[in-house]
């Protein structure tokens, strides 16, 4: 008979998530910190873009063209002060594009970090690569 079985696969062995992550509590939090400042820079962006739609960022705002009295009354007591106050601060042309890079850098840097706490080379990738080493190695 067999003195040893299959071992585990390859997958399983490099999973950095199930081998190192899972049980470092320093890990687990640095990829919690992560998975928050992608969700909290998406919901920057994706409120940003919402206020400049609405409010607009000075003329031809969907807010300004929405139509009747009705529809800026509500717009004007709902938001009021802080509709006018962002309209001359962060939706302005410059810092709107500033706001919105800062926020898809900080989704893409936490995604890149958090990407290094798991297994990331599946079977194709690894099969390229090994391709690449020389051939003077006499194991390959």
């Amino acid at each position: 008979g067999k003195l040893i079985g299959p071992g585990p696969s390859r997958r399983e062995i490099l999973d950095r998530h199930e081998q190192h992550t899972k049980i470092c509590p320093d890990s687990s939090d640095l990829v919690e910190r992560c998975d928050r400042v992608m969700k909290r820079s998406r919901l920057v962006a994706v409120a940003l873009v919402l206020a400049r739609l609405l409010l607009g960022g000075g003329a031809g705002g969907v807010a300004k063209e929405a139509g009747g009295p009705l529809a800026k009354g509500i717009i004007q007591w709902t938001v009021g002060l802080a509709a006018d106050a962002a309209r001359r601060s962060v939706l302005r042309p410059g810092p709107f594009v500033a706001i919105l890079a800062a926020a898809a850098a900080l989704y893409r840097g936490s995604s890149l970090i958090k990407r290094e706490f798991h297994f990331k080379t599946d079977e194709g990738r690894h099969r390229h690569d090994v391709k690449a080493i020389s051939d003077m190695w006499a194991d390959l």
